[in-house]
């Protein structure tokens, strides 16, 4: 008798080297019948995607903020897949925003909640119904920040502790139709660099009004940043903490050389946004108009670790409840965040670095 062939649904494979990307050829090289949701199926990346795979990869247009392209996708699975269901849906779309609340409009944190939680939601419910007569999984992106939240990370962490309790709920749900829920928890951020250079930051900080920009000081937000983003751009460093797993022969640097025409426009574009004299709101560069969320590739090497994780999590006979990725310091920190003082837990959060960020009116009140 043949073996079923299995399929499986990824979101957010738009961006080349991101999760979401990686897996869908993994799992396609795995012999599995790959559907790989992009934001654009026209895009770059969307194009790459499809160059590269075989031709049990489909690339689909799945916008996760739009319901009527998630139902035109499910409609479309269901009729390849017919009775055998889809083995797996693998929510991997996500966007990302570092600021501080006080910059933050209401917009800014329904953005990231659009795309991080309810994306992974609407892709879920209408899927839910194939996953059940595969009995199947659900694999769902979360984060160290659904755990922990951290200063600057207010908007996405808010996100990611929504799909930590839709998770939960959805598992407890699901036993009764033999059906496994899992949740990745990947413990990396973007740098610093690639924050400046992506045009969310730009925009949001050229959106604040000059009161605003006033009180913190024209230098407080590059620096702030800086300080929650801390880089990871040694290669040695890189080999050291991440062992390579083998999915991707690309060097560390490939996605820096890309950018670094970007950066460099973008960088400047933020120091003139941070001009106090200019009026809110006034649209100094093109990079202001871009969506309001990030979507960086993380380093290839971090790339493995999770990929191994979500592949783990998709093939597995028995996944994991929880599939942790992280550093050794990062499992300490967010095993003691449960029980420790929160006093303490905020003076971990907000050491180093950050807090040697004051903003202009606290400098002026201590001077």
């Amino acid at each position: 008798m043949a073996e079923k062939q299995r399929s499986v649904l990824i979101t957010g494979c738009d961006v080349p080297n991101s999760y979401g990307y990686e897996l869908a050829l993994t799992l396609d090289s795995q012999n599995y019948t790959v559907f790989a949701g992009c934001s654009d199926c026209n895009g770059l990346g969307a194009r790459s995607l499809a160059s590269r795979g075989s031709t049990k990869l489909a690339v689909l247009q799945i916008d996760v903020t739009k319901q009527d392209e998630i139902d035109d996708a499910a409609e479309m699975i269901q009729d390849v897949v017919g009775d055998d269901g889809l083995w797996a849906v693998v929510n991997c779309a996500e966007s990302y925003l570092v600021a501080e609340i006080d910059w933050c409009s209401v917009e800014d944190f329904h953005n990231i909640l659009n795309v991080n939680y309810l994306g992974a939601v609407r892709v879920t419910k209408a899927m839910l119904h194939l996953v059940r007569k595969s009995r199947g999984r659900v694999i769902n992106l979360s984060s160290l920040s659904g755990c922990l939240s951290r200063a600057g990370q207010a908007a996405y962490s808010s996100s990611k502790y929504a799909i930590e309790a839709f998770s939960d709920a959805l598992r407890q749900e699901m036993l009764k139709w033999g059906v496994f829920v899992s949740i990745v928890q990947p413990a990396y951020f973007p740098g610093s660099k690639d924050v400046l250079s992506d045009g969310a930051c730009v925009n949001l900080i050229g959106n604040l009004s000059s009161d605003l920009r006033r009180v913190y000081g024209q230098d407080y937000f590059v620096e702030y940043i800086k300080s929650v983003c801390p880089e990871h751009s040694s290669e040695e460093s890189n080999k050291a903490k991440t062992p390579d797993s083998g999915y991707s022969t690309l060097s560390s640097d490939f996605h820096h050389q890309q950018l670094a025409s970007l950066r460099k426009r973008a960088l400047s574009n933020v120091d003139e946004a941070m001009d106090p004299n200019l009026p809110s709101g006034s649209n100094t560069s093109t990079l202001r108009q871009e969506n309001a969320s990030m979507k960086i590739p993380p380093k290839l090497g971090n790339t493995n670790r999770v990929l191994h994780a979500l592949s783990d999590a998709v093939t597995s006979p028995s996944p994991k409840v929880r599939y942790f990725v992280g550093s050794f310091q990062s499992q300490v920190i967010k095993t003691i965040s449960s029980f420790a003082p929160t006093v303490f837990m905020d003076t971990v959060m907000t050491s180093g670095d950050v807090s040697r960020v004051i903003p202009k009116a606290i400098k002026e009140k201590l001077e």
